[in-house]
C-alpha cells in the first residue's frame, strides 16, 4: 500500500482509503481517476493554505475577529472584501495573490506599530528596513520564535496579542478618572461642625 501510494505521489501510510482505490483501479482499467483526485485534494489543501493566510493577516491587522481556521465563512468574506475596497484592488471575496501581497504590504506598517506600542524606537512608516527588522527579531527573541527578516501572519498576530495585553495591563492601571468613571462622592460628617478655611 505505502509503495503504490509513493509511486503515485500521495501521501505514504498504509490506509486502505479512497485513494488506494483509485490507483488500483486505474491499475485496472488504464484510466487517470488517481491523478485527478490528487490534483484536486491538492488545490483544496492550497485554497485551504492561502484562506489562513489571509484570515491572519485580517486578524492581524484588527480588520477581522475570530479564528484562523482556513475556512471563507461571512466574517472572511465581508473582511476580504472591505480591505480589497479599502485598498483600491479588484473588488471580490476570493482570496488570491494579489490580495495576499497587499496584505503583506499592510502588514509590514502595522507592525512597525505594534513594535512601537511596546517600546521598541522606531518610526512607523511601511518601509521594513534594518531598523525595523532588528527590532522585530529582538521581540521575536522574547517570543522564543525564530529570526525573521519578513513580517508573517503569525509573526503579525503575535505582535497584535503582545500589543493588546500591554494596552489592557495599562488601562487597569490608569486611575479610574482618567478612565470616564464617575467622581467617588465625597462624604460628609454629620454631628460635627465644618472646619472653616481661610480666605
Amino acid at each position: 500500500v505505502s509503495i503504490l501510494k509513493n509511486r503515485h505521489g500521495f501521501p505514504v501510510d498504509e490506509e486502505m482509503d479512497i485513494s488506494l482505490y483509485l490507483i488500483l483501479i486505474d491499475q485496472e482499467q488504464g484510466s487517470t481517476l488517481a491523478k485527478n483526485y490528487l490534483e484536486k485534494v491538492v488545490k483544496i489543501q492550497e485554497d485551504k493554505t492561502l484562506i489562513k493566510t489571509a484570515q491572519g493577516f485580517l486578524v492581524g491587522l484588527g480588520q477581522m475577529t475570530g479564528r484562523v481556521d482556513g475556512i471563507s465563512g461571512p466574517a472572511t468574506k465581508r473582511a476580504i472584501s472591505q480591505f480589497r475596497s479599502a485598498n483600491r484592488l479588484k473588488a471580490g471575496e476570493n482570496v488570491d495573490l494579489e490580495l495576499i501581497e497587499a496584505l503583506k504590504k499592510a502588514a509590514l506598517k502595522q507592525a512597525q506599530i505594534y513594535l512601537q506600542t511596546l517600546g521598541y524606537a522606531l518610526k512607523p512608516d511601511g518601509i521594513f528596513g534594518p531598523n525595523s527588522k532588528k527590532h522585530l527579531n529582538s521581540f521575536l527573541k522574547t517570543q522564543k520564535m525564530a529570526a525573521s527578516d519578513e513580517v508573517t501572519a503569525p509573526i503579525l498576530l503575535k505582535l497584535k496579542e503582545a500589543a493588546d495585553k500591554k494596552a489592557t495591563v495599562q488601562s487597569r492601571r490608569a486611575p479610574a478618572q482618567s478612565r470616564g468613571a464617575a467622581p467617588a462622592p465625597t462624604t460628609k460628617k454629620t454631628g460635627a461642625m465644618p472646619r472653616l478655611q481661610k480666605g
